[in-house]
């Protein structure tokens, strides 16, 4: 199916793609690009330790978010997705503000505004990725989540213009990049929460349910399927969380050309996600993300090779796995939780993806720092991503396995 005629047809797409649109700017601006180099080069001004120190900062925010994930969707379960998503985005928009006024100060208030604004982000995101399962179903799910994983890439390059052009203007150690960055997430973003509301139906499941009930519903299949998740988007995440400081220290790439590559991974990054989730159709979920997996080894191997040409071809290769891989797990995960427990469902799910940013960032680090080499620790994350793969694998045979005997045997009531 073109993508033309998709957007054409899927109802509520573009809805539920705005806010893929919005958040972009964040992950792009305080994961990717901005907020790593000032972490290390400006806040802590180039020292040794800094790859470690930002991987704790950021692994502490992401544990804060696993741990609440859960708990979060089952109240936005019991009390109205709509509701609960619109206080978690108001609550997103408004710290990613005041993270943008921390810039510039002391050490303490950017680390203690940034872990506000991350765990708020991580909860916002958790919510939404659970609304994929109302606004879209069946086979159609890994094209509406690779559209949406897509389209966000466009907002990312469109705030990197105006993010850009503020960083030549007053230097990255400026507050009004990152504010810019927060008004382009707020104003999209709330944007979205106005247009997405009329596909915002679900049912709402109003009794209570225990912790031991929760627990219940992860049974060997599903966690085999997130920890599998856990393992790739670990590795994804600490590709990208170092990818730039890597390039800049070990490649002594500027800012300027590191800023131009990522500009350009954005650009080719939205027809290359919905042409990849556009192979499902054939190969399936399992085969596509196999498939993926097998791109981000290839990735590795060119960054440990310290070249600055092959940054090009990195670039490239990376349009076509950086929003694809994430978006499959999401569709793929859609398929095996409960009507009346989505949000819920997509906590764990969260646990999982937003866990992933926990052992990573840390590892690579350390490696870093041990080996004085960021190529070793780069080469390091091929290891889980294969485990990872090998997970999905398996827990996918065991639930598909299932489907055999009845739709009941899968889902969690």
């Amino acid at each position: 199916m073109s993508l033309i005629r998709y957007v054409k047809t899927a109802r509520g797409l573009l809805p539920y793609s705005l806010f893929d649109f919005a958040n972009s700017s964040f992950v792009l601006i305080i994961h990717a690009y901005l907020f790593p180099l000032y972490f290390k080069n400006v806040l802590l001004h180039g020292r040794p330790d800094g790859d470690a120190l930002w991987g704790i900062v950021f692994s502490c925010s992401a544990i804060l978010a696993a741990l609440s994930a859960p708990f979060f969707g089952r109240a936005a379960d019991g009390h109205g997705r709509y509701r609960v998503f619109c206080i978690a985005a108001i609550s997103s928009f408004v710290t990613a503000v005041g993270l943008s006024f921390a810039v510039g100060r002391t050490f303490s208030l950017v680390v203690l505004a940034f872990l506000c604004a991350n765990l708020c982000f991580y909860l916002t995101a958790n919510i939404y990725d659970s609304l994929l399962n109302i606004v879209s179903e069946g086979k159609e799910r890994s094209l509406f989540s690779g559209f949406a994983w897509g389209f966000g890439y466009l907002g990312g390059v469109l705030c990197f213009f105006l993010v850009y052009a503020l960083v030549i203007r007053h230097g990255s150690a400026s507050p009004l990049p990152y504010l810019a960055m927060a008004l382009f997430y707020a104003i999209f973003g709330t944007w979205s929460l106005f247009v997405l509301r009329p596909y915002i139906k679900g049912p709402v499941r109003r009794q209570r349910i225990g912790f031991r009930e929760m627990l219940r519903a992860l049974d060997g299949p599903r966690r085999r399927l997130l920890l599998g998740y856990l393992l790739i988007s670990d590795c994804i995440s600490a590709i990208i969380l170092f990818t730039s400081i890597y390039a800049s220290n070990s490649l002594h790439l500027s800012d300027r050309a590191i800023g131009g590559w990522l500009l350009l991974t954005q650009l080719l990054a939205f027809p290359n996600t919905f042409l990849v989730s556009s192979l499902t159709r054939r190969l399936g979920i399992v085969k596509t993300l196999s498939a993926c997996v097998g791109i981000w080894v290839l990735i590795l191997a060119l960054l440990i090779q310290t070249r600055v040409v092959a940054f090009g071809l990195i670039a490239l290769l990376t349009s076509l796995v950086i929003g694809t891989t994430q978006s499959l797990t999401r569709a793929q995960y859609s398929a095996y939780v409960a009507p009346l427990r989505t949000s819920e469902m997509f906590g764990w799910y969260s646990v999982a993806t937003e866990s992933a940013s926990i052992a990573a960032p840390i590892v690579f680090g350390l490696i870093s720092g041990l080996f004085h080499s960021q190529r070793v620790a780069m080469g390091a994350l091929a290891i889980p991503l294969l485990v990872g793969l090998v997970l999905v694998w398996r827990g996918t045979s065991l639930l598909e396995s299932r489907l055999e005997y009845g739709m009941a045997r899968t889902f969690p009531k």
